[in-house]
């Protein structure tokens, strides 16, 4: 059984150590952490963004966490996804869309961007969330 939920402030660290899981998932990807960084851009999305997290059996297994930023090119705001990771034993369609939800209400009716950026094929899942394909990422090094 899971709960979906927005942390509280107390949840925070749980959330950190949650988030450093995905590096180390993507460690030949990504670069080293930055543990103050990343304590700084969760206690950002805590104070002035977007955070739902999941929970199986009261323990943390996933989250996903967004922004309101403006386009580069305009005033207009979209929602700007940071993260959205869920440990590897806890994958499931039932999960993913109920963090999706969470964050399609956050949006509110505005344009929500979504990157991936490990190299995993999500194209499918995103589709069955009604997200279209805008581009992709290129990577060099």
């Amino acid at each position: 059984m899971f709960e979906i939920k927005t942390p509280k402030k107390e949840d925070l660290q749980d959330l950190l150590l949650l988030l450093l899981k995905f590096r180390e998932e993507y460690k030949d990807i990504f670069p080293e952490v930055d543990m103050v960084k990343v304590a700084q851009i969760i206690e950002q999305h805590f104070n002035n963004g977007f955070i739902s997290n999941a929970y199986v059996n009261n323990k943390l297994v996933g989250s996903i966490g967004a922004l309101k930023t403006e386009w580069w090119f305009s005033k207009k705001q979209f929602v700007a996804e940071t993260w959205f990771y869920v440990l590897p034993q806890h994958r499931s369609y039932k999960l993913a869309k109920f963090l999706i939800k969470e964050l399609k209400k956050y949006a509110n009716g505005m344009t929500i961007q979504l990157p991936t950026s490990t190299g995993d094929n999500n194209d499918k899942l995103y589709r069955k969330f009604e997200f279209k394909k805008m581009g992709s990422i290129w990577r060099y090094k």
